[in-house]
């Protein structure tokens, strides 16, 4: 019985340690945010310079990565999640590097880095009617625009088919997203969720840039597109802290 106040004493300890190491990675992402939207800019004010890009998506895939360091330091219980959504921000970090060379393969990158989330979303809980609803809805609504706006000219049924399989990837990430949210609120499904939506819309808006060429399409999508990103990222710092963010079931 006498150990008792002492376990008491270090587990009080524990707990401040804990919450000063989390506000400070807090602090990080904050100022992580702060760069990446004055990078972008300059991105958007320097005549879309690649060096800007580049830099940019280098500051949301240090949040994935930082955030997967505290999720491990502090033995969160669904470490899979972390690891999948810190994946999901490199592999689009690596779509920006490739998109403007070659589309394929960035669009390829970006696919891979939707499949990830998917599966971090999918550490959260299983698959339910609700993320299918959702998902259909997504993938009926950006493909019937793939397929049957007239504005859109692709150079080839290739890039055509691609993009609607890219649609309806990134759809069912959102659509789990959504459904996520639903089922369990809390600040980390909520910017998950938003990101998600955001990254959809920019998408959407970088297939009119490159396929219709519509001017305002280009600064519709890095209006929307980074500040996606940055809401991934904070959506995945809120689940180190919300330890109900638990193993799926």
């Amino acid at each position: 019985m006498s150990s008792d106040p002492e376990k008491i004493r270090v587990r009080i300890f524990c707990i401040k340690i804990e919450t000063y190491f989390l506000t400070k990675c807090l602090l990080c992402n904050l100022l992580l945010v702060v760069a990446v939207c004055l990078l972008n800019y300059c991105y958007m004010s320097q005549g879309y310079a690649f060096f800007f890009k580049c830099t940019a998506s280098i500051g949301f895939a240090l949040m994935g990565l930082l955030n997967l360091g505290c999720a491990l330091l502090t033995r969160h219980p669904n470490r899979p999640f972390f690891f999948l959504a810190a994946l999901g921000m490199l592999l689009a970090l690596l779509g920006d590097c490739l998109i403007n060379g070659n589309f394929l393969a960035g669009a390829g990158a970006f696919a891979a880095g939707h499949l990830s989330f998917l599966a971090a979303f999918c550490c959260l809980g299983r698959f339910r009617r609700a993320d299918l609803l959702f998902s259909l809805l997504f993938a009926l609504g950006g493909g019937g625009f793939l397929l049957l706006d007239p504005a859109l000219v692709f150079p080839s049924p290739v890039i055509l088919w691609g993009c609607v399989v890219y649609c309806g990837i990134i759809s069912v990430m959102v659509g789990k997203g959504l459904g996520n949210l639903l089922a369990h609120k809390s600040p980390a499904t909520l910017l998950l969720a938003t990101g998600g939506v955001l990254f959809y819309f920019s998408d959407l808006m970088l297939v009119l840039d490159g396929f219709a060429h519509m001017d305002w399409a280009s600064e519709a999508c890095i209006a929307t597109y980074y500040p996606a990103l940055c809401l991934l990222g904070m959506g995945i710092f809120f689940a180190v802290i919300d330890r109900r963010v638990a193993p799926r079931r």
